[in-house]
């Protein structure tokens, strides 16, 4: 990312107002979002800022007046007569979905994984879902299958670990791993014939030892070809447990599953 002083428009945090929306996502810092693109600042967003005593944040984009507005087409702001707040979480979802989706091909096809850029997406999944909760359940559960099923399912996991992390009062890093994790858990299938993945009909007996071996897979790529945390490496290995010992690759039940 670049320097943000430098190419980033400054906004001094006494100049913002509860009900703000800027155009592209703002910054306390070069990793942490404030604010994602096109989201309403809340009153609680800026004590935040006083109480941490930041006197600035970042954005590329700017101010969302009702000018700009008429500028945005309608499939983004919404129509009259429908949910604007679904219509926006919709166009935040896909964003994050084909950022994703950048991600992982440029992973696979020159080994060069964005590590600002994925950092970027966790906190922005992290934000939105905390503000937008029933919006993006709504997206996750609608069923709409994306080009790359993948990605699709990826961001999905997200969406719902993020809600039972918060259910189960995970905080902190350990959430960053949990959502990190729910990522990136099934990128082993990108090692795996599309051949196979996208086959339509009944998979044979070698087929399914070869789409058994993607959590292996999982594992090996964030623990040893990213460098990410033990536990989210252990979500991508053991997310296919079950606890009567009957899923894969290790077969483990009950408490003896991480």
């Amino acid at each position: 990312m670049q320097t943000k002083e430098t190419h980033y428009n400054l906004i001094r945090v006494n100049e913002i107002k509860a009900g703000m929306k800027f155009s592209a996502t703002v910054y306390m810092d070069e990793d942490l979002v404030f604010i994602p693109a096109n989201v309403s600042i809340q009153q609680k967003d800026i004590d935040r800022l006083k109480d941490w005593e930041i006197e600035s944040v970042y954005t590329e984009g700017m101010e969302i007046t009702d000018d700009y507005v008429e500028k945005i087409p309608p499939d983004i702001v919404g129509v009259k007569g429908k949910n604007s707040s679904q219509y926006l979480c919709s166009d935040m979802y896909y964003n994050l979905y084909e950022r994703l989706n950048e991600i992982f091909n440029s992973l696979m096809e020159n080994g060069y994984f964005n590590r600002e850029e994925f950092n970027d997406i966790i906190n922005e999944i992290l934000v939105n879902v905390k503000r937008y909760k029933n919006e993006l359940l709504n997206i996750v559960l609608s069923g709409n299958q994306s080009k790359n099923n993948i990605v699709h399912h990826s961001v999905n996991c997200a969406v719902i670990s993020i809600l039972l992390g918060i259910e189960l009062k995970v905080t902190g890093y350990r959430m960053l791993d949990l959502v990190t994790g729910a990522l990136l858990h099934d990128i082993g299938k990108l090692k795996i014939p599309k051949s196979i993945i996208n086959k339509k009909g009944k998979l044979t007996e070698d087929e399914k030892r070869i789409i058994r071996s993607h959590p292996v897979l999982s594992y090996k790529i964030i623990l040893k070809q990213l460098k990410l945390n033990i536990n989210s490496a252990h979500i991508g290995l053991y997310h296919h447990e079950k606890l009567n010992g009957q899923g894969y690759p290790r077969r483990l039940d009950g408490e003896k599953i991480p």
